[in-house]
């Protein structure tokens, strides 16, 4: 008696994997990223290069290679549609939800769900370097889109509109000075 007379089900379990490998190899292929110096660059200092695109990740993913000034953060946001991910390489934020806030330095790994507002700050006296990881990866236009239109800080509108179409929405001013302290120090703020 063979392995497939004991075991029915064993012949078919292979021939699905071989099928579903086929399939794949056609649907996707291998993406190697090669560093560059390639970066859009906002007029206040954000820096992003796209090191996966969503379109390559069958709109699932997408990875940036990002950097900003020390003492930069965002406003306060959410991403509607995606969850975003961050790889801190360099650097320390402080980074604030409803639900917890806190100190993260290089080396520590940030998850942000969809749809809870957040923001961080970059704290200390180095530029910040990550990755940042959104599933699935509206995001990816934001910083270039910014960049092209070579906008401000004082382009509100126009900022939104971006920020809209890139499935975030714009819900506050960043952390100010005595919030970042306040983080420090370990309160939770209510913004």
């Amino acid at each position: 008696m063979g392995l497939a007379d004991r075991n029915p089900g064993t012949i078919k379990i292979k021939s699905t994997i071989t099928y579903t490998m086929k399939n794949t190899q056609n649907s996707r292929t291998l993406i190697i990223d090669h560093p560059s110096d390639d970066m859009s660059t906002t007029s206040w200092g954000e820096q992003a290069r796209t090191i996966i695109p969503r379109s390559k990740a069958l709109d699932r993913v997408m990875l940036q290679d990002y950097k900003a000034p020390k003492n930069f953060g965002p406003p306060v946001h959410l991403h509607r549609n995606e969850d975003e991910i961050l790889i801190l390489k360099q650097g320390t934020i402080v980074v604030w939800t409803p639900q917890k806030s806190a100190v993260a330095k290089a080396g520590d790994t940030i998850m942000l769900p969809r749809t809870v507002p957040h923001t961080w700050r970059a704290y200390g006296d180095e530029s910040v370097h990550m990755t940042v990881i959104t599933a699935p990866g509206e995001f990816e236009s934001f910083i270039s889109d910014i960049a092209k239109d070579n906008l401000t800080v004082e382009d509100t509108a126009k900022l939104t509109q971006i920020a809209y179409n890139a499935g975030m929405d714009i819900l506050g001013p960043p952390l100010s000075d005595d919030q970042v302290m306040a983080i420090i120090n370990g309160e939770q703020l209510d913004l």
